[in-house]
């Protein structure tokens, strides 16, 4: 007997990754996604931010397959981690309005 390659040819209905083993298939998710529960063909996202997986140190928006981080206002995303947030100088950059 040969094995059919599933994913090669399309069968296998995998959403997102399909690997062919002898007589079979298996199908696995993206970063970001894990297996529908009900249908293992299926990947549905993953929300970072209500399980809190993103280490964001303000704001979390999930985003499919991902999350994005964001500040207060008056902070910055820190440019070497961006899940964390910077004060800002207002008086060093001239923008707090301060008379001294």
């Amino acid at each position: 007997c040969d094995d059919i390659d599933e994913c090669a040819t399309n069968t296998s209905k995998c959403q997102q990754i399909c690997t062919n083993t002898i007589g079979y298939f298996l199908c696995s998710c993206n970063t970001g996604f894990k297996s529908n529960r009900t249908n293992s063909l299926l990947c549905d996202d993953i929300d970072e931010c209500a399980i809190n997986t993103s280490n964001c140190q303000q704001n979390c928006t999930n985003t499919i397959g991902s999350f994005l981080c964001s500040c207060y206002r008056g902070f910055n995303i820190n440019v070497t981690n961006s899940s964390l947030c910077d004060d800002i100088d207002e008086c060093a950059t001239n923008t707090s309005n301060c008379q001294q």
